[in-house]
């Protein structure tokens, strides 16, 4: 964003301190590192002297700037990586001398604030909401959206709340909180304050921290007016890439020095960008912008949350590593690299998920093995596991049967979409979760070619169908997937059926009923090794870390395509 004017204000919470900060991430250095001279301080590091900028500006925040474009913004250190490549060993560029420059921004002319303010006065006349409506849109946002961003907290919000119009930051929370809203004109509100926002954003008068203007771009993601098959200037992929610019220039990428005052809320962003970044990718086919070997941002812990006991806590680190692992299944799909080495890692990887996974969040209770009751974020976090087994064991060639992993997998998204729908919780999903859908629906349309198989499937299409029509009415996205689904359904109908058998009858006569939840969930969240130890047989003896209680199921020449791995019980004789 070079030449946007970012103003810089006292902010609200110490975690969102402003000046000098990156650059300790840009320099972290190992005990020992040199000194670098700057002719006024001989003998310092570079991350000492970094460390005396950011005290000075902390003392200097103690005095409030007013939001207006006339204000003489304070320049925001970048991360510069050059360093590294440009010199030899016994040489070094000092980037904290470099940037002792006015930027461009700091001389705008008498014309370029009269247009700046003409624009922000004109934004304003947009009508923004009233104080309830304000509220209950955060409110929205902290209940449903916050768990699977969390990046801003109530306390952070507070003082915006009370200001006359909304700043950068709380504009964007009511753009994220008008899609999770069941309010009547929550929509209408939300694209008033979209608009307000980036005008916000473009034209200087942000008000905020870069960091904040970070937080809020990601939370504009939200608003995704159109569906990846059309260009837009306003949809998630293009905001996440004003995120990745900003996040790349204050160093984000890079492992934060502890001492920071904002350290964990840094690592808290930064892998919620590379959760948003995993989904996009993976729902649209398209490359990541954040690759894991250009960062060395440690995975996320319980400490890096105020309150390590929120049972979101949990929830948002496993819900970052299955994306993780989604996003590089459809990674080397689309590169061609998805060899035998790979396939097994990533096979490692899923196990390794499952089997990690707290007993808050297991989809069954152990003992029981009862379907535990409803919860929305729980149904949620277990969608992108399935449709990575979906993904995984896919058919690789029209003459190769359906894969029966894939097919149960399947089964068990379109029945969470069915809770969603007897919940009316439908309508607060994120819009990934159409992308969820259609694969598991087409899975079960490549079931309609054998006749044993399409009068069981038939519910199950009905349940798409029902979903995504639910969907489009909060999400436009939602239409190009429902073109998709019924064209692709009404080909199945014109290539008629096979006269051969599936090979899940005899499977379903033997098993019973084993297309519904409680069975399936409680089968593929079993953790007590048996899924491990099949998958160790497979992969020589490769997962040391889990505990394995249980003897590998035999399964003598015939396998049901990994099958055996994610739901072993299926498969176990003695299973009732």
């Amino acid at each position: 964003m070079a030449g946007r004017n970012f103003v810089v204000l006292p902010a609200p919470n110490p975690a969102w301190s402003v000046v000098g900060q990156p650059r300790v991430e840009s320099r972290m250095s190992a005990p020992g590192e040199r000194a670098i001279g700057d002719g006024h301080s001989p003998g310092k590091t570079l991350q000492s002297r970094i460390r005396d900028r950011a005290a000075a500006a902390e003392a200097t925040a103690a005095v409030e700037t007013p939001v207006s474009v006339e204000s003489t913004p304070v320049t925001q250190s970048s991360f510069l990586g050059r360093s590294d490549y440009m010199t030899s060993n016994d040489l070094a560029i000092d980037e904290d001398d470099a940037m002792q420059y006015k930027a461009a921004s700091t001389n705008a002319t008498s014309i370029t604030l009269e247009l700046q303010s003409s624009v922000l006065s004109s934004a304003r006349t947009i009508g923004l909401p009233p104080q309830s409506v304000k509220l209950s849109l955060v409110k929205s946002f902290l209940d449903r959206g916050k768990p699977w961003m969390p990046i801003v907290d109530e306390s952070d919000l507070d003082p915006l709340l009370s200001q006359s119009t909304p700043s950068f930051l709380l504009s964007a929370v009511l753009v994220a909180g008008s899609k999770l809203s069941a309010a009547p004109n929550a929509l209408e509100w939300g694209e008033k304050c979209y608009l307000y926002a980036k005008t916000l954003l473009f034209y200087g008068g942000s008000g905020h921290s870069v960091l904040q203007s970070i937080v809020a771009t990601v939370l504009l993601q939200w608003w995704n007016p159109s569906g990846p098959e059309h260009v837009s200037l306003d949809s998630s992929s293009l905001w996440l890439r004003i995120t990745v610019g900003l996040a790349h220039q204050l160093g984000l990428h890079r492992e934060p020095d502890p001492a920071l005052p904002d350290a964990r809320l840094r690592r808290r962003l930064w892998w919620t960008m590379v959760t948003r970044d995993n989904q996009i990718a993976t729902s649209h086919g398209r490359p990541r912008l954040l690759e894991p070997q250009d960062s060395n941002v440690k995975p996320l812990r319980f400490n890096d949350f105020d309150d390590p006991q929120d049972p979101d806590v949990p929830l948002f680190i496993f819900f970052v590593r299955i994306n993780s692992i989604l996003a590089d299944i459809v990674c080397h799909y689309r590169r061609g690299s998805l060899s035998e080495r790979n396939r097994m890692d990533i096979e490692t990887a899923l196990l390794q998920w499952i089997s990690d996974l707290p007993p808050s969040l297991h989809l069954f209770e152990r003992n029981s093995r009862n379907l535990n009751p409803y919860n929305f974020k729980t149904r949620q976090l277990y969608v992108p596991y399935f449709v990575a087994i979906i993904i995984i064991n896919r058919s690789n060639s029209p003459a190769q049967q359906f894969s029966l992993a894939s097919l149960m997998a399947a089964s068990l998204v379109t029945r969470i979409f069915e809770e969603y729908m007897d919940w009316a919780d439908i309508m607060f999903l994120a819009p990934t979760s159409i992308f969820y859908l259609l694969v598991a629906g087409l899975i079960q349309i490549s079931s309609h070619r054998y006749p044993d198989m399409a009068q069981r499937a038939d519910p199950e299409v009905r349940t798409v169908r029902n979903a995504l029509n639910e969907l489009k009415k909060r999400f436009p996205t939602a239409q190009g997937a429902e073109r998709i689904y019924e064209n692709i359904l009404s080909f199945s109908g014109s290539i008629g059926t096979l006269d051969e058998p599936s090979m899940l009858e005899e499977f379903l006569t033997d098993r019973r009923n084993v297309m519904t939840i409680p069975r399936v969930a409680a089968a593929s969240s079993d953790n007590d090794g048996t899924s491990s130890q099949a998958l160790n047989n497979r992969l020589g003896q490769r997962r040391s870390s889990i505990q394995l209680s249980q003897p590998a199921i035999g399964e003598g020449e015939f396998s049901f395509g990994s099958l055996e791995s994610w739901w072993p019980d299926w498969l176990d004789p003695n299973f009732t």
